[in-house]
């Protein structure tokens, strides 16, 4: 799945310039929580039973570039309840434990560009499914080569899609 977002990028690149995505950067954000003490990552280790949710499927079908800050990303044209459900509970979770999100409304997407400077029109790809049966917990770092991304916590889906 991420390879074949990955593949969208050198096109868009051609078109707008930027920096292409690792392919093994490419992922969707549901709650970003900035530095977070190390004396607090086991709380986010343990969710409560109420963030479990089954397991979903959606299309990234989109694909476009956010002028205010050079991003260019692919999403899906309709975000699925089941993942807006997902990010409204883990992101009132984690809010409730102390930690500040920003504020702003959730766009689910999948950067795979940035700093882009060309404006093209946002336009449809061909549908690329995304199969949904967890969600993880990551640490994240800079280096010269852009984010580095570990993950630190993985959460299963209660139930499986159908096929």
């Amino acid at each position: 799945m991420a390879e074949r977002m990955y593949g969208h990028a050198a096109a868009l690149q051609a078109a707008v310039g930027g920096r292409i995505t690792r392919v093994d950067s490419i992922h969707l954000t549901l709650a970003f929580l900035g530095d977070v003490d190390a004396a607090r990552v086991d709380e986010l280790m343990a969710p409560p039973a109420a963030i479990a949710a089954g397991a979903f499927r959606f299309d990234v079908d989109r694909i476009g570039v956010w002028h205010h800050n050079g991003i260019g990303w692919v999403a899906p044209s309709a975000a699925p309840p089941a993942l807006i459900d997902l990010q409204s509970r883990l992101s009132g979770w984690v809010e409730s434990i102390g930690f500040a999100l920003e504020k702003r409304a959730f766009a689910p997407h999948a950067t795979i560009l940035r700093k882009c400077t060309g404006k093209p029109a946002t336009a449809s790809i061909e549908p690329i499914r995304w199969m949904v049966d967890d969600y993880v917990l990551v640490r994240s770092t800079l280096d010269s080569t852009g984010s580095r991304y570990e993950v630190i916590g993985r959460f299963l889906l209660t139930e499986r899609p159908p096929p």
